[in-house]
């Protein structure tokens, strides 16, 4: 009699076993993975660069023809406070924003200035942002370009 009921009590045991992954014959416990850690002021802070992003305009771009090229001011709150932010928290969201046919231009200015790439500029590109100059002293972005500077970007960023 207690031979039975000891051998029901393995073959639970090693259905248990089968049924926990352990059938490899090791009995190691399992890699217990967790979900990276998300503290409520991380979060507070990808909302609050959101929502500076999409206050963003490429209107707040001012660019100006200097003798060394293309020159160009951003006129943004919003653009200052992502700038002293730390730099791992914005770069992703100002490339998501490079889409956006109304924010390109601005997401790329700031992009080159936080991630410290060096800037190339003559009287009709800034950085191969394209930018054509009006006779009225404005200045023009063709957002077909979104693109190429998408893909520049990736490939910068690593993305």
């Amino acid at each position: 009699m207690m031979s039975g009921v000891r051998g029901r009590g393995v073959l639970i045991l090693i259905l248990l076993v089968a049924r926990a992954g352990y059938g490899d014959g090791s009995f190691s416990t399992p890699r217990l993975q967790l979900p990276p850690v998300v503290t409520p002021w991380r979060i507070g802070i990808d909302v609050e660069v959101e929502k500076l992003v999409k206050r963003l305009r490429n209107d707040q771009a001012k660019w100006e023809a200097a003798s060394t090229g293309l020159e160009v001011t951003i006129t943004s709150a919003a653009a200052n406070q992502l700038l002293g932010l730390p730099e791992t928290l914005v770069k992703r969201a100002l490339y998501q924003a490079l889409a956006d046919p109304s924010r390109f231009a601005v997401a790329h200015v700031l992009l080159t200035r936080r991630a410290g790439v060096p800037v190339a500029a003559s009287s009709s590109e800034w950085n191969r942002l394209r930018v054509s100059a009006r006779p009225d002293g404005t200045f023009e972005l063709d957002p077909e370009q979104r693109v190429s500077l998408q893909a520049w970007w990736r490939g910068t960023l690593g993305y």
